[in-house]
């Protein structure tokens, strides 16, 4: 095709950020620009998708000020990608100025403004966006939920995450809560503390939890110095993932730390049978009175300070 027309080059620029290459979407629309061919409103939309993915804040920036040059009406469609790209990269302020320009708004309209604070972690204002969102008669879907709940957990709002997590359980908005409601409810408990509540929520889900969840449990186990339960979390890791090397090092690891020098030995020789390896440069260092004792490349070692 000598010379493709705006279909063509939106049609490319729409394929390559529909498949995850962000940057090639990119590259293929400035070409489009220096091709001298005029972009219309659905090639500014795939394009803006792909500076949100990328944070090209700068494209994008210049897609809003050639939008608002010629005078293009910020429909849902527009207005939604525009807010997005300004939320994911970081330009929050200036996503929520496009927001109260449009004259129209879905729940995905909302659910950028939200995601981005609760990706920034101002728990507290993306809980005003959702409340706003409610009171505008917009009904909250899985992801707003999602948002809204990892933003209680950075923030610490415990009460208030299990209240709109219980009404999710409850029915009130018309599903039951997925594995990501799960995982931000358990990294919720886990970072504020409650970890036998977080391990309940665990063993209690509908399904099966995979590593990310048992992952957050543990996070919050080793922050909070629980080291009965963090052993109890990656034995679970362990049994989940038999062939994934880093939790028997993270096990060794934990029986190291705890003085526990045979048991965390026998896992690393128990990784050599089973030919299990992990990239070298982690290790574990602890000071005993005048030695230092550290697992390293698969092999538990001792050095004299």
């Amino acid at each position: 095709m000598p010379c493709p027309d705006v279909i063509a080059w939106t049609t490319v620029i729409t394929a390559y950020r529909n498949r995850g290459h962000s940057f090639h979407a990119l590259a293929a629309f400035r070409r489009m620009s220096a091709a001298s061919v005029a972009p219309n409103r659905v090639t500014m939309v795939s394009a803006l998708g792909a500076c949100a993915d990328h944070g090209a804040i700068d494209t994008g920036a210049w897609i809003h000020r050639y939008v608002q040059k010629q005078g293009w009406e910020l429909d849902v469609v527009l207005g939604t990608a525009l807010v997005d790209m300004y939320g994911k990269c970081g330009r929050i302020a200036e996503g929520a100025r496009v927001f109260s320009e449009m004259v129209e708004r879905n729940v995905y309209t909302w659910n950028s403004i939200i995601g981005a604070l609760a990706l920034a972690q101002d728990g507290e204002t993306a809980l005003q966006w959702f409340f706003r969102m409610k009171a505008n008669g917009v009904r909250p879907d899985a992801v707003t939920l999602t948002c809204v709940l990892s933003a209680c957990a950075h923030a610490g709002f415990v009460d208030i995450g299990r209240k709109i997590f219980n009404l999710i359980v409850q029915g009130e908005y018309g599903f039951q809560p997925g594995i990501k409601h799960f995982g931000c409810m358990v990294d919720l408990l886990s970072r504020s503390g409650h970890l036998d509540d977080a391990l309940r929520l665990v063993e209690t889900m509908p399904s099966q939890p995979n590593a990310v969840i048992w992952g957050l449990l543990l996070r919050g186990c080793k922050a909070h110095g629980d080291s009965v339960l963090s052993e109890h979390v990656t034995l679970q890791l362990v049994e989940l993932e038999p062939e994934n090397a880093a939790h028997y090092v993270l096990l060794a690891n934990l029986y190291a730390g705890t003085g526990r020098w045979l048991e965390a030995e026998e896992v690393l020789k128990w990784m050599k049978r089973k030919r299990l390896t992990k990239d070298a440069g982690w290790s574990l260092k602890m000071l005993e009175d005048s030695s230092s004792r550290y697992i390293s490349d698969g092999d538990l070692m001792e050095c004299a300070l």
